[in-house]
C-alpha cells in the first residue's frame, strides 16, 4: 500500500503519482508559522486508512526522512530503492542523513545505521552498502554524520568516529578512511 505525503496547501505526493502531476509544488522546508502540518496517508483502493502528522523532516540528495507523531521514520529515495515512504524504524527520538546514509537513536538510546557505506561510515568494517537499519552502537546520547562521516558521542563521555579521513578529521594520525568506530 503507497504511503503519501499530504498538505492540503502543496500538492504532494511520491510514488505512484506522476511527478508531471504534481503541479510544481515544493516540499515547505518549515513546518513552523502558518504552514499546515503536513501528514503521512496510507492509500489503499483510493481510500486513507491510516494517517500520521509528521513532526520533523529531513530531504537529503537522494532521501527525504520524515518522523512522525508515533515516533514511526519513514523514508523515501534511494537508501529504501523506492519513491513511495516506507517505515524504516518504530521508536524513534532522533535522526539523521547525509549522502545516502541513514541513522536514528531509538528510545532504548541505541544507535542504527543503514544506507551509503562507500567510505566506511557504518562503522561496520566495510565499505559495502547496508539495505537494512543495524545497530552500530548503545548508550548513545548523541549523534551526527556529515560528508561520509558518522559520530556519536555515548552517555558514558565516550566519543567515537568512522568514515571519510581525508583531511585527518577522524583524530586518527592518518588520511585514510575508517571503516570502524
Amino acid at each position: 500500500m503507497p504511503i503519501y505525503l499530504n498538505n492540503t496547501s502543496y500538492d504532494i505526493a511520491f510514488g505512484a503519482k506522476p511527478i508531471e502531476k504534481m503541479g510544481g509544488s515544493k516540499l515547505p522546508y518549515s513546518m513552523d508559522g502558518d504552514n499546515i502540518p503536513l501528514v503521512l496517508e496510507e492509500i489503499e483502493d483510493g481510500v486513507v486508512i491510516s494517517s500520521e502528522r509528521v513532526i520533523d523532516f529531513k530531504p537529503q540528495m537522494d532521501n527525504i526522512l520524515c518522523l512522525t507523531e508515533n515516533n514511526n521514520l519513514y523514508v523515501s529515495g534511494g537508501s529504501v530503492n523506492s519513491y513511495i515512504f516506507t517505515k524504516v524504524a518504530s521508536n524513534v527520538k532522533a535522526f539523521d542523513t547525509y549522502v545516502g546514509a541513514i541513522w536514528y537513536i531509538d528510545n532504548n538510546n541505541d544507535l542504527y545505521g543503514f544506507g551509503s557505506n562507500a567510505n566506511g561510515q557504518q562503522g561496520d568494517g566495510t565499505t559495502t552498502k547496508v539495505t537494512t537499519p543495524t545497530k552500530r552502537a548503545s548508550n548513545v546520547k548523541k549523534f551526527s554524520c556529515y560528508d561520509s562521516s558518522t559520530w556519536y558521542l555515548t552517555n558514558d563521555g565516550d566519543l567515537y568516529g568512522c568514515g571519510q579521513n581525508s583531511h585527518g578529521q577522524q583524530g586518527s594520525g592518518s588520511h585514510g578512511n575508517n571503516t570502524s568506530p
